[in-house]
């Protein structure tokens, strides 16, 4: 069956790219057509080939993942806002302990050896 790349590359569930390299690495039958707008790629892909239902279900599983991959990077982008808020507030706080605390001493008893 004659298909556009387009068509093929759905019907295969690979990129366009993919099934432009295919067909010019030989591993699918290509012809070039001529069409009033111009030249027109046609590939022939084979009906009801088994590995090539196995590689559409391998691509659908590895969207699958991308997808799940980048909603966890979405989440773990919004971390970094979240801990920076967090030291903020931990530095108010220790500037509050530290203007609570009474001032320190002149406690250097050690001092009056060392002026004789």
């Amino acid at each position: 069956m004659q298909v556009t790349i387009a068509e093929a590359a759905r019907i295969l569930g690979v990129p366009e790219k993919t099934v432009r390299r295919k067909v010019h690495n030989g591993e699918l039958q290509g012809t070039q057509i001529d069409t009033p707008r111009g030249f027109r790629w046609m590939v022939e892909v084979p009906d009801g080939d088994r590995e090539q239902e196995q590689h559409s279900e391998d691509y659908a599983a590895l969207r699958e993942l991308v997808t799940v991959l980048r909603e966890e990077l979405a989440v773990r982008d919004g971390q970094p806002e979240a801990k920076d808020k967090q030291i903020e507030q931990l530095h108010v706080l220790l500037q509050q302990v530290q203007a609570a605390l009474p001032a320190g001493r002149d406690n250097r008893s050690w001092w009056r050896f060392w002026q004789r």
